[in-house]
């Protein structure tokens, strides 16, 4: 299940009215943990920063996680306890929906929850192997020296990334005026030996008439081709609409 974030009121042993945030499972999660602390809940609702923590990974880059990944592995190697060094990074991160990540992930660590935990609450930020590396470094109380693997790990994944996409950007490029090419070519340019065979009174050889039937069809149907990349935009749209919808009911959120 997802974690979602509860405010609450409740009394404690001199009936004085508390009021907080809390994020849970579920209702009745917050009130064991309210009871746990001796207090009396009488009102428990789903806080409106719900609908805040399910955007917080739009604007996020991987460049960012990185950062926040390198600033992370610096202040645990200076043996840091985790709850200052996440204050520290969100005092020091530069964008808000970073910050606001930072600052859930922080507070779901002074709730109790180790930062495996509150990490994994967000599976559409961080990833089962990223959140793996961090419980077990957690476990085995060597997160500060696993944090440097991690790190590097990401750094060389970027690269790769980038190394990739440059490499595709060239064959892409020529794919593209490629066919732009025999386009222009079925369009404008064929059409023209259909005059050269009517005036020279000469039979039409099959592979003439096959390219001259194909420049027809793309003078009269030539459109339709658009309907190719708007279809494959469309079926992205949905089958990416149908992924968060699965991942909201699944607990990524």
């Amino acid at each position: 299940m997802s974690l979602n974030y509860y405010d609450y009121q409740a009394y404690n042993s001199q009936s004085v009215l508390e009021k907080g945030q809390l994020s849970a499972e579920s209702e009745q999660e917050v009130a064991n943990v309210l009871k746990g602390k001796k207090l009396t809940p009488i009102k428990i609702v789903l806080s409106a920063r719900q609908s805040q923590q399910k955007t917080q990974r739009k604007g996020i880059s991987n460049s960012e996680l990185i950062d926040f990944t390198q600033g992370l592995t610096t202040l645990m190697d200076a043996q840091m306890p985790i709850d200052k060094a996440l204050l520290l990074l969100e005092g020091i991160s530069e964008r808000a929906s970073t910050r606001q990540l930072i600052e859930a992930i922080r507070r779901d660590v002074k709730e109790g929850r180790t930062l495996a935990q509150a990490m994994e609450a967000r599976k559409n930020v961080f990833s089962t192997m990223y959140v793996s590396i961090i419980r077990a470094g957690e476990e085995a109380g060597i997160l500060n020296q696993l944090l440097p693997s991690l790190e590097r790990f990401m750094i060389d994944s970027a690269e790769t990334r980038r190394f990739i996409i440059a490499a595709m950007v060239y064959p892409a490029v020529l794919f593209v005026v490629g066919i732009l090419s025999v386009i222009i070519m079925l369009t404008f340019v064929v059409p023209q030996f259909a005059t050269l065979f009517e005036d020279a009174g000469t039979q039409i050889p099959p592979s003439a008439a096959f390219l001259l039937s194909l420049s027809g069809w793309l003078q009269s149907w030539g459109w339709t081709l658009l309907l190719i990349p708007t279809g494959f935009y469309y079926f992205w749209k949905c089958g990416a609409a149908v992924k968060k919808k699965n991942n909201i009911v699944t607990g990524f959120y």
